[in-house]
């Protein structure tokens, strides 16, 4: 709008400066000379109604009645009509003479002779008239005193009338693009995941069009993730009869490694249909959190005991809480649980929270597997935060690849490897838990420098 309001203000400036100088070209450079012949006519007849000799009191009641200056120096002596002698009348007719006696070509003098004689002139936006008679010479000029009193208002009306246009016009061109300040809002929100908001489409323009295709387009997107939502918690849901069957067949199964193998491929299929659910009920009226107060640093310590007997294990460290602004690390060097320390609490549902935290913590586990260095896990406080910071040494991911971390079933392996991961249904999980909770998760790396994982939750004062 700002840049709306600028162009708004060029235009008027150059409309106007155009149909000046259009008008100035076509009209005054064609008509001056007849325009000059006009006014030599009427000051003639002007002179002759003030008479010879000239009638000084005749001049002053034209010069009232016509709003001019009229002057006379000759033979029958010198005189101006007004009261008193005008300093910038005299100065006027003083360089009007010294353009007749000198002429310069800017000066716009025109001579004019035969039964019109006179010399016309302008002098500070004023006509001056020099016209001889009986042996002397009329000087007539537009009344300086009546001219320039009304210049100011002149031009402030005219500043003032164009001022109103524009803003008018700006106001109106804002109100027909109102409906975009709208899209981009929708726009916004829906890159956020809101995929079924709608904008209010009024009018039959283009705009009511655009925006009437936008609320299509954001109802089919809608429908289409919540058919996607559907089919895979239908198909979880028929998965688990079929899954406890196989499971009983298989207890009563030969050991040996085929039992074993089929073993594991059950009990990824269940933690896949596990996951699928849970992330169904966050998103249903039932699956509401159970929220209670929650030490974050007692979960912190018993993730950290959990990953023991891992490789390449895991501890709780004082470090720098990479990307977090320097902020003051609150955490104990060893991995049981801080003796004495004041406790960190938030409003979480325990259960969920803890699923966060072991999930984060399998794949910083998974990734590192074939580092030396265990993975680091620190707790960042915050006046308004807390932010639980997991940090590996392994392979790193590409930063390509980290906007499409949350979405389901991704994966950066695209061979899907057992080796290097699950489902890909794990942070997109643990996304929507912390959404939940008010909070948020973010990841950092770089291919070859590990990985950092910051989990925040609002914080409870007490």
């Amino acid at each position: 709008m700002p840049k709306l309001l600028v162009v708004l203000l060029i235009a008027g400036l150059g409309v106007e400066f155009t149909v000046g100088g259009f008008y100035r070209v076509v009209f005054m450079r064609g008509a001056h000379v007849a325009l000059a012949h006009n006014v030599s006519h009427y000051v003639h007849g002007l002179a002759r109604e003030i008479g010879a000799p000239p009638d000084s009191a005749k001049a002053a009641g034209l010069a009232s009645a016509y709003g001019l200056r009229i002057g006379y120096h000759g033979p029958s002596g010198s005189w101006v009509t007004g009261a008193l002698p005008d300093p910038e009348f005299a100065g006027a007719w003083s360089r009007l003479r010294k353009a007749v006696s000198h002429p310069q070509p800017h000066d716009g003098l025109l001579t004019l002779d035969g039964a019109d004689a006179a010399t016309l002139g302008w002098s500070q936006g004023r006509l001056l008239a020099l016209v001889p008679a009986d042996g002397g010479e009329f000087q007539f000029a537009t009344d300086f005193r009546q001219m320039s009193e009304y210049h100011e208002v002149y031009l402030g009306c005219l500043i003032c009338a164009v001022s109103l246009i524009l803003i008018a016009a700006f106001m109106v061109i804002r109100r027909m693009l109102s409906p975009l300040k709208g899209l981009s809002a929708a726009v916004e929100r829906m890159g956020r995941g809101e995929l079924g908001h709608q904008v209010p489409a009024c009018g039959f323009d283009e705009l009511g069009d655009l925006g009437r295709s936008f609320n299509t387009m954001s109802s089919r997107l809608a429908a289409l993730v919540k058919s996607r939502e559907q089919l895979l918690l239908d198909v979880s849901h028929e998965l688990r009869s079929p899954l406890t069957r196989i499971k009983v067949a298989l207890e009563m199964a030969p050991e040996g490694m085929a039992k074993e193998s089929i073993g594991d491929d059950i009990a990824e299929m269940e933690s896949m249909v596990a996951e699928i659910l849970e992330a169904a009920r966050l998103n249903s009226a039932n699956g509401k959190l159970n929220l209670e107060d929650v030490d974050v640093r007692e979960l912190a310590a018993d993730a950290v005991r959990d990953a023991q007997g891992r490789t390449p294990g895991a501890r709780l460290v004082t470090g720098a809480g990479g990307g977090l602004g320097g902020a003051t690390l609150e955490k104990p060097e060893s991995s049981e649980k801080p003796q004495g320390a004041a406790k960190l609490y938030v409003r979480a549902d325990r259960a969920r929270l803890r699923k966060v935290l072991a999930n984060v913590m399998d794949n910083a586990l998974k990734f590192s597997s074939d580092s030396d260095s265990p993975v680091e896990v620190s707790i960042v406080e915050t006046p308004a935060e807390i932010v639980l910071c997991f940090r590996d040494h392994g392979q790193g991911i590409p930063e390509a690849e980290i906007p499409r971390l949350f979405e389901p079933f991704y994966r950066v392996d695209r061979s899907r490897s057992r080796d290097t991961g699950g489902y890909g249904l794990g942070l997109s999980l643990c996304k929507r838990i912390m959404e939940a909770h008010g909070g948020s998760i973010r990841i950092s790396g770089q291919p070859g420098q590990g990985t950092e994982v910051f989990l925040s939750l609002p914080k409870t004062l007490y």
